[in-house]
Parts: C-alpha cells; structure tokens; sequence
C-alpha cells in the first residue's frame, strides 16, 4: 500500500495538474489545472512574484512539498487575491499530506468562484483523503455537474465518485 502511495505522490508532483487517481487499476486521470474556469479573475505579478510561484512550482516537482507550500504562501501574503497561488499551495498541501489544509485553501478559492467545478473536484479529492465521504461525494456531484462541455472533468468526477463509493460500498453516482 505504501509502495501504492509513494507512487501515486510522483505522479502528482511530476505533472502538478494530476489529481485523480483511478482506484483498481492504476490508472491515472489528468486535469490540467490550466483548465480552471474563466471565472477567476487573472492577476498581474510583478517579476519577483512571478519568479516565486515558478520556484514553487519547481520545489513541488522536486517533491519539496512543504517548500513549495511556503513559497506559494508568501506569494498570498504579498497577493493575498492570488487564485494561482492559493490553488497550487492547495495542490503542494495535499501532496505533503496536509489533507485538512488543502481543502481549507480550496474552500477559500470557492468562496469567490463557486461554479469552479475543477476545484470542487480538488477539494473532494481532499475530502477523501480525511475520510469525510460525504462531502467527498457532494464534491465529486458537484464537479459533474459543471462539467457541462468539458469532457475531461465529466471524467475525473465519475471516476472520483466510483472511487468514493468502492470505499464506502455505496453508489456515488
């Protein structure tokens, strides 16, 4: 299970946009995080900010998780608006094992673009991993169902709600 583990952490800093994981057999389900919704505003950076979200970007591929977190986490206090920096500080939260932590930066993201159906599907994603299957689920449902045109996030929440309700015995569709 550890070997499980270790491997699936890998692929999720190598890409830093995977999230999912098909349950059963090992297969991976990608979402590019550049897919978010149009709904967030962009933000403009100044170089040494810009610098800063690459830099921990590069931590987080070199599996430096807790680095990378303290990187994106100065970007907010400079950026406190700053999606980017709060999503991939989620993302490095999580890959560090910091479930809790992850899903509260996920949360904030929502509260300002709740229609963000990426997000949700990544704050369900932390929800399972605390074990709280059914926020999980409401998360996972509710990705679906903004997935409107967007095939690949249809996707990553049937195989998230099959994978929650394997764990439960439960339909989660």
């Amino acid at each position: 299970m550890q070997a499980h583990a270790d491997t699936r952490r890998q692929l999720l800093s190598r890409c830093f946009t995977l999230l999912t994981i098909l349950a059963g057999i090992g297969g991976v389900v990608a979402y590019p995080v550049s897919q978010l919704r149009a709904s967030r505003r962009p933000l403009r950076y100044t170089p040494d900010l810009a610098r800063a979200l690459q830099k921990g970007l590069a931590l987080n591929r070199e599996l430096r998780y807790g680095d990378a977190a303290r990187v994106f986490t100065n970007v907010l206090r400079a950026r406190p608006g700053s999606a980017d920096a709060r999503l991939y500080r989620g993302l490095a939260l999580y890959n560090a094992g910091r479930y809790r932590d992850s899903v509260a930066d996920f949360s904030s993201i929502l509260e300002s673009s709740p229609n963000d159906g990426v997000v949700h599907l990544y704050r369900g994603e932390g929800y399972l991993a605390m074990g709280d299957r059914a926020r999980a689920v409401g998360d996972f449902r509710r990705a679906l169902a903004l997935a409107r045109d967007d095939g690949r996030l249809a996707v990553a929440a049937r195989v998230q709600l099959e994978r929650a309700a394997d764990r439960t015995g439960r339909s989660g569709g």
